[in-house]
């Protein structure tokens, strides 16, 4: 019987122990969700600090993103030698702020090297890809810019060379 109450105690205390992890963890993620933003179990907040209302785009950001696309289908073309000048291309044009997602996908479209977009619940990606130009061994680049649905800022613009 001793020994069932010590089974029992150890128990207790970890149940204990569990319940504060699980109080302390909702209430740091609780912190980090604003008012109008619902979220499910387990899944990841983006900042969305300083993000302006969803109707308040800045006309400059389709004028970068314009230029953005432009400047990648003529590098693209260009079919560069290594990822350098993609990523500088994209340390020119990022980050953008307050863009129209629409608009941004519809110039996207435009592209030569135009390859998807997809959507989840707080983002949208817009991929670009070079595979096969100059011919069928060509791995050629993968692009993709993140565009946040709330504010219309890019998140984590990022290039690589295809498999």
């Amino acid at each position: 019987m001793a020994n069932q109450d010590r089974q029992y105690s150890g128990r207790g205390r970890s149940l204990a122990l569990a319940g504060c992890i699980v109080l302390f963890c909702s209430a740091f993620a609780n912190e980090q969700i604003s008012a109008d933003q619902t979220r499910r179990a387990g899944e990841y907040v983006m900042p969305t600090n300083d993000a302006p209302p969803k109707n308040n785009f800045d006309p400059d950001c389709i004028m970068r993103f314009t230029s953005f696309v432009e400047d990648l289908d003529k590098l693209l073309v260009s079919d560069p030698s290594t990822i350098r000048p993609v990523h500088e291309l994209l340390d020119r044009h990022f980050p953008v702020e307050g863009c129209n997602i629409q608009a941004a996908i519809s110039i996207a479209q435009k592209s030569r090297f135009f390859s998807h977009v997809s959507e989840t619940r707080t983002y949208y990606v817009i991929a670009f890809d070079s595979r096969g130009f100059t011919g069928l061994m060509d791995p050629g680049f993968h692009v993709q810019i993140t565009l946040l649905k709330v504010s219309g800022n890019s998140w984590l613009p990022a290039a690589h060379v295809n498999q």
